[in-house]
Order: structure tokens, then C-alpha cells, then sequence
């Protein structure tokens, strides 16, 4: 049992031998400085834009009320006369953006 110690420690004195190089350091190494970095951009100044766009609706529904409407008929039937009757999630978009920063 007490040669285990010293065989571990052998190893480690053998193993610590590869890894130690050739070169010495005599203290006048240059150090690598970073170069600076660019500088931030302003954004002070006028910004606008226009955007537009079109998107399709997968699905086409018509408004047809039920369940709850069921039990006040008369609402249900003044909601539908009043709402369109196809509910086409299709359509343009049209838009504008603008932004002023000092």
C-alpha cells in the first residue's frame, strides 16, 4: 500500500515533464491589444416608410349565431341583419411609418 503513492506520484512528475516546453520567459513579450471597435451609429434624423401587403384567408365563414343567441331570438336576429354576412379574412393592408429623434 505505500508503494501506490509513490508510484502516483512518480507518474506525475514524469507526466508534468512532457507537458513543460523548451522556451523561457524573459518578461518582454507583447501583448496582443484588441483594435477598437467601430464606432456606434447615430440615429438622430428623419425616418419614414410605407408599407403594403395582401393576405389570404384560408378560411371563409358566414356569420350564423347559435347556442346562447338560441335563447333571445330577437338580439340574434337584429345581429345578423346588421353584420355582413360573409366574414372573408382576406384582404390589403396599407400603412405608414414615420419617427422623428434628436
Amino acid at each position: 500500500m505505500n508503494k501506490l503513492p509513490l508510484i502516483f506520484s512518480t507518474l506525475w512528475a514524469l507526466c508534468s515533464l512532457t507537458y513543460a516546453g523548451s522556451e523561457t520567459y524573459s518578461g518582454k513579450e507583447m501583448k496582443q491589444v484588441e483594435p477598437l471597435p467601430s464606432p456606434c451609429p447615430n440615429w438622430t434624423g428623419f425616418y419614414g416608410g410605407v408599407f403594403g401587403g395582401y393576405k389570404f384567408g384560408a378560411i371563409d365563414t358566414d356569420l350564423s349565431l347559435g347556442g346562447e343567441w338560441d335563447f333571445h331570438p330577437s338580439s340574434r336576429n337584429v345581429v345578423e341583419a346588421h353584420a355582413p354576412g360573409d366574414l372573408d379574412t382576406s384582404g390589403a393592408e396599407l400603412g405608414r411609418s414615420y419617427r422623428l429623434q434628436l
